[in-house]
């Protein structure tokens, strides 16, 4: 694997630092150049203990590579918003009749989101699902809310 002047930079600075200088800005710097790649554990063990990083720490490094990808991957789209949801409605709805055998009765929820893009244009999006699937969408909302709150996010 070949490195830029960038990553090889990152990577000396990376390992010229003490424990007590390790700042988290710059380690998400690092890694995110890395793992944006698509390194594989061994690589990135090698990579860092080659730079001056001890096998110790590369290895929790390694260990901890999904989460690692999960982070950069949150990080990148919380700086880079494309869409801002402005609004979210519903309507229910139970079908009448059908030519269908068993569509008679059942119910639906019609979902209507609208959202901000960067260019400011509002954009509507139409979702139909079930009423089971909507509790579910509903609760997962919710849980998204409660944890953006938490964080100070909203």
């Amino acid at each position: 694997m070949l490195m830029s002047e960038e990553q090889k930079s990152n990577v000396l600075a990376l390992s010229q630092l003490t424990n007590d200088e390790l700042h988290v800005e710059m380690l998400c710097g690092i890694l995110e150049s890395v793992i944006s790649d698509t390194v594989s554990g061994e690589d990135l063990v090698s990579l860092l203990t080659s730079s001056g990083l001890q096998r110790d720490r590369a290895n929790l490094f390694v260990s901890q590579y999904d989460h690692l990808q999960e982070l950069v991957a949150l990080r990148k789209c919380l700086e880079n918003p494309r869409e801002q949801l402005v609004d979210l409605q519903w309507k229910f709805g139970v079908v009448a009749g059908s030519s269908s055998e068993g569509e008679a009765g059942r119910t639906f929820v019609q979902v209507k989101f609208i959202s901000r893009t960067a260019s400011e244009n509002l954009v509507p999006r139409y979702v139909e699902m079930s009423l089971h699937k909507f509790y579910d969408f509903l609760h997962q909302l919710e849980k998204a809310k409660a944890s953006l709150e938490y964080m100070n996010y909203l």
